[in-house]
């Protein structure tokens, strides 16, 4: 009988240790999330600049409305550069408002909604250098598994995929003849 006991007592030490571990995890994530008022990931980012410097400002925005069967679209820009694409059904309740920052403000807004530091969100990929492709519009692409390849009317063929919140990343050359 103290055999058992032991080994019951010694079986429940673990589990309960794995416990504690998730306890402590739950309660870095209310403490950082919480009660600081960190974003947890990029789209909570872009969301809390568009509630915090957008929505209920007296800021002059270019507007443009398309009407749908179903929906009106409404697109905003704003003097930052940000813009605010709003569907709304034809009762007029938004079902979706999303804000696309300009590039250049993408890694600020990170930096101002979150703990960068930290690594609790990671800032966008360095900018990819296109070479003499920049402004280069002559291309096919094509997909590939979960990447696209992009080959360019001289030959060069050029490789990207795509995050879950719909941002290309993992540029790469495949073929570069410059």
């Amino acid at each position: 009988m103290k055999i058992a006991n032991k080994l019951s007592t010694y079986l429940a030490i673990p589990a309960t240790i794995a416990l504690s571990l998730g306890g402590i995890s739950k309660s870095i994530d209310l403490i950082k999330y919480d009660i600081l008022d960190m974003s947890r990931n990029e789209a909570e980012a872009y969301t809390r600049h568009m509630i915090s410097d957008h929505l209920g400002s007296d800021e002059e925005t270019q507007t443009m409305v398309m009407h749908c069967p179903k929906e009106t679209i409404i697109l905003n820009m704003s003097p930052d550069g940000c813009a605010t694409l709003k569907r709304k059904t034809i009762e007029g309740m938004v079902t979706s408002n999303t804000l696309v920052p300009d590039p250049k403000m993408a890694d600020k807004i990170k930096e101002l909604y979150t703990d960068s530091d930290n690594g609790i969100v990671c800032a966008m990929a360095a900018p990819f250098d296109f070479g003499i492709h920049k402004q280069d519009y002559d291309y096919k692409e094509e997909k590939r598994g979960a990447a696209i390849d992009r080959t360019y009317g001289d030959g060069c063929i050029l490789r990207y995929g795509f995050d879950k919140y719909g941002n290309s990343k993992d540029w790469a050359w495949i073929k570069y003849r410059h």
